[in-house]
């Protein structure tokens, strides 16, 4: 990961099968989309929790000669990332062109609706209606 100053606006949108058990395989998906021309390396990285595994796919790769606004998507395929138990995948893009640092990352949990981000997005909610 680059230190110092850094850009932080790409765009990742994360998607991903929802599987009811551990045994089924379930596709994620990552949609990088930049908000200017990049002709540098991307370099990315997947990191998955404990109890995840890959089946298919690289953990960690390069994008080359990225064009504003237009969608590059990156799939894996993984055993482990059920509702059963809550596990999170995570992904980071970064790279440097010019001296102009770029980064980008997102974290993904299996069981969503059980992660602590979505309890509070539901209080506020709950609070907010009364």
């Amino acid at each position: 990961t680059p230190e110092g100053v850094v850009n932080r606006d790409i765009q990742i949108d994360f998607a991903a099968d929802s599987v009811e058990n551990d045994s089924d395989t379930a596709q994620v998906y990552v949609k990088l989309i930049m908000p200017f021309d990049f002709d540098a390396d991307l370099n990315y990285t997947w990191k998955l929790s404990e109890g995840v595994s890959l089946l298919d796919g690289n953990l960690k790769g390069q994008l080359k000669g990225l064009k504003k606004n237009e969608p590059q998507t990156i799939t894996i395929s993984v055993k482990g990332f059920s509702k059963k138990v809550n596990r999170q995948i995570g992904f980071e893009v970064y790279g440097t062109k010019n001296g102009h640092k770029i980064y980008g990352d997102i974290i993904m949990a299996s069981d969503k609706e059980n992660t602590f981000e979505d309890i509070v997005q539901n209080v506020e909610k709950i609070k907010a209606s009364k």
